[in-house]
């Protein structure tokens, strides 16, 4: 049952510096305390399962009445989910062996609590549905989302993934979305080990992969805005977009993003990799980068990352070389793993055998990127030494020359590095013309 309370809290003065947030708690513990006094209609105890409050406070404050400013400040505080405690949980009815639950987003305004109904589907019949990847987080930091299909009952959740959903939810339209703690029956042990095993074929039905890599950051929208631009092939312009911006920006942003959670979980890189689709990766509410799951995407979206991570402009822009700062500082490794696993997938139901690649150039570089040398030249000629032996194209168009400077042989490494990065693979034919 849902109830709409009235809560009246009688007035009191703080102290001029305590905080609204503080405020708010005092009153969110006094309105917690009464409401476990409830008795519901008819004077019963009750199994409450959701308690709407709106709150109204009049706060005087001692510091703006010295000042000779207005005494009276109004603070309205809405109620984001607080809910009495209740002993059970939505009761889930047991799934064939082709069916998959998908939760239905109710469409709501972002301050309210998280509704969703949940439905059965056998796995062909579906609606387009979203799979959401993500880090469950720390279990004993949690919050709740409202469950069910026309009763809705409490069912605890983890912080991030409330946080995900909350971002997920529109404000017209319902979401279908798979999420392993709701749609899995966690305490059916049959049904868990059921559901694993046919992972791969919802995260390989669903409509889009979303990854949810956890709140916003004053950097991490720089960081995906350069994975977005690496993703549009834009790492292969002459001016690509990260050299109108400071390196350390840059480098911030990306280390802030590719150092979360996600990245070091092998069953979140699993899922992603498994999408056939388009996948989406986002920080909190505003940044995001996107990119389809067909070989030709994704082989872009890697070359673009080796590119970028050998091309003198982004080892030493800025930074005469160094290696500790900027964008030479930044571990591609995590996404680069993704990306490889997609690829290979791609190309699987495709008919091509990964096995049948070969690396070239660009690979070459990219695997001895980290190498020294004390001449800065010997490092490119060696690439290219390398490359010629494992029998790549092109190579011998730049021979070690030490009459050219530093950055002539620079800008003659970087012309070969863009030539192999924008050959067309062998492997973008179909199966049957290889």
């Amino acid at each position: 049952m849902n109830y709409q309370v009235a809560f009246y809290q009688e007035s009191w003065e703080i102290e001029g510096k305590a905080k609204t947030a503080d405020i708010v708690e005092k009153v969110i513990n006094n309105r917690d305390a009464a409401i476990s006094q409830l008795r519901l209609p008819g004077g019963q105890e009750g199994n409450v399962d959701h308690v709407s409050c709106g709150i109204w406070l009049k706060v005087r404050t001692d510091h703006q009445q010295q000042a000779g400013q207005n005494t009276t400040a109004f603070v309205s505080v809405k109620d984001r989910g607080l809910h009495r405690p209740v002993p059970f949980s939505y009761i889930r009815e047991p799934l064939k062996e082709t069916q998959i639950r998908l939760i239905e987003l109710v469409p709501d305004s972002w301050y309210e609590p998280l509704r969703a109904k949940l439905h059965s589907f056998d796995l062909d019949n579906a609606p387009a549905f979203y799979a959401l990847s993500y880090v469950w987080g720390n279990p004993e930091v949690d919050d709740t989302i409202l469950l069910g299909d026309q009763t809705f009952k409490r069912e605890r959740i983890t912080a991030n993934l409330h946080a995900a959903l909350t971002q997920m939810r529109r404000h017209d339209t319902a979401r279908f979305i798979w999420v392993d703690a709701l749609c899995i029956d966690q305490q059916n042990l049959q049904e868990r080990n059921h559901q694993v095993q046919i992972m791969g074929t919802i995260f390989a039905s669903a409509a889009q992969v979303v990854i949810w890599l956890g709140e916003a950051t004053q950097h991490s929208s720089f960081g995906l805005q350069t994975l977005q631009y690496i993703a549009e092939g834009k790492a292969f312009e002459d001016n690509p977009p990260w050299k109108s911006k400071p390196p350390e920006v840059i480098q911030m942003g990306l280390i802030d993003v590719l150092r979360r959670a996600w990245f070091h979980r092998i069953w979140t890189v699993q899922e992603a990799a498994l999408s056939s689709c388009k996948t989406v990766m986002i920080c909190g509410d505003g940044s995001f980068c996107e990119w389809s799951a067909d070989p030709a995407s994704v082989s872009l979206f890697i070359r673009g990352l080796k590119f970028a991570a050998v091309t003198p402009d982004w080892n030493e822009n800025g930074f005469a070389g160094s290696r500790d700062l900027g964008l030479a500082a930044v571990d591609l490794t995590g996404i680069i793993t993704l990306l490889g696993q997609q690829l290979q997938q791609a190309l699987k139901r495709r008919g091509v055998k990964a096995a049948a690649l070969e690396p070239d150039l660009l690979d070459i570089a990219y695997e001895v990127k980290d190498k020294q040398s004390t001449d800065p030249r010997d490092r490119l000629y060696a690439i290219l030494g390398l490359a010629e032996i494992r029998g790549a194209d092109n190579v011998h168009q730049l021979r070690p020359d030490y009459a050219k400077s530093l950055h002539q042989v620079h800008e003659e490494f970087r012309q070969i590095l863009l030539e192999a990065a924008r050959r067309e693979p062998l492997w973008w034919a179909t199966a049957e013309e290889l």
